[in-house]
């Protein structure tokens, strides 16, 4: 083959992998656009006609491991029930990362509880709580969500359940409802297949295979946690001594359901499984954590999960009087 024709061949080649590149970059910045228009003119402006143009007629959305919505008029059924409750309702979007046909966002809630919550009447409190919230889109629709809240923060707010002093989860107050700031700690994001295996490598090997040891190599020692649900725990010892309890326990395992990345982040949707010696019964909980790396090791996470929904297998009631 001529020198001429070698020369032809690899612009080619190269020209295709340049636009293919370009292509998954420009599909998941109109992805991305899609679902901030979703929080922006669905949830924020209730703007129902909105939601005709972004969901898909056979969209399904889970939250809490469970499908609590489907379709369109489904939808806007539950977001409508949220706006009724909260009229003010704010949703301030965060962070969002982006990877081929997936979207996860981290958001915060605001408003003033004005109307019928799920059978809970207006109590006029300025409620906050935080979430992460997964999408898949296809031709420009979304098609499945997931979703993950911290639904205990805002029943707590709202009075609906009463703190234990025993519980550091059902103890908070103030800013223990928001996310905490963000760490400075910068340095290498490194890329986003090695950063997945991080990542992996902290359940598999941890948690899943109980050698706790391992986490020095994998977590940063600056690293911050942001766990509105877990606020005590937010720096690298107390979270090693955490993620120690989890391998202690040789009855759990949590595997993956979801798993994407961009740039230095990589978002991980997750079901954890535990046997309660104490109630003789075996726990489920999912959950979504988002971590930032820099120069190969974890240096930051949010975390959301269903807390609220296990209370009662925990012996905690929601407050009746």
């Amino acid at each position: 083959m001529s020198t001429r024709k070698i020369s032809l061949l690899f612009t080619f080649i190269l020209f295709t992998v340049l636009s293919s590149v370009l292509q998954v970059s420009a599909d998941t910045e109109t992805n991305k656009a899609i679902v901030n228009r979703l929080f922006e003119e669905v949830f924020n402006q209730g703007n129902m006609g909105t939601a005709d143009e972004l969901i898909a007629p056979y969209f399904v959305r889970h939250t809490a491991g469970k499908m609590d919505a489907k379709g369109i008029e489904g939808y806007k059924e539950l977001v409508g029930s949220l706006r009724i409750a909260f009229p003010d309702l704010k949703v301030t979007v965060e962070d969002m990362i982006g990877e081929d046909n997936m979207v996860s966002t981290r958001q915060t809630y605001t408003g003033k509880h004005q109307g019928d919550l799920q059978g809970i009447s207006p109590t006029g409190i300025e409620a906050v709580h935080t979430g992460i919230c997964t999408f898949r889109i296809a031709d420009g629709k979304i098609t499945e969500g997931w979703t993950e809240y911290d639904l205990l923060g805002l029943m707590l707010q709202l009075g609906v359940v009463e703190p234990a002093p025993d519980r550091p989860y059902t103890n908070r107050q103030g800013e223990d409802f928001l996310w905490t700031a963000p760490s400075a700690v910068t340095g290498d994001p490194g890329d986003v297949e090695t950063n997945k295996a991080i990542v992996i490598r902290l359940t598999d090997e941890v948690a899943n295979l109980k050698s706790p040891g391992v986490i020095d190599e994998l977590v940063a020692a600056d690293f911050v946690n942001h766990d509105p649900i877990w606020s005590i725990v937010t720096d690298f010892p107390e979270y090693k001594e955490w993620m120690a309890g989890f391998a202690a326990d040789l009855s759990s395992r949590q595997t993956f359901d979801i798993t994407i990345a961009e740039g230095d982040k990589v978002v991980s949707h997750w079901t954890y499984r535990w046997m309660d010696e104490s109630l003789g019964k075996q726990m489920d909980m999912t959950g979504v954590d988002i971590y930032r790396l820099a120069d190969g090791k974890i240096v930051e996470r949010w975390s959301s999960k269903d807390f609220f929904n296990i209370l009662p297998l925990l012996g905690h009631n929601r407050r009746t009087d």
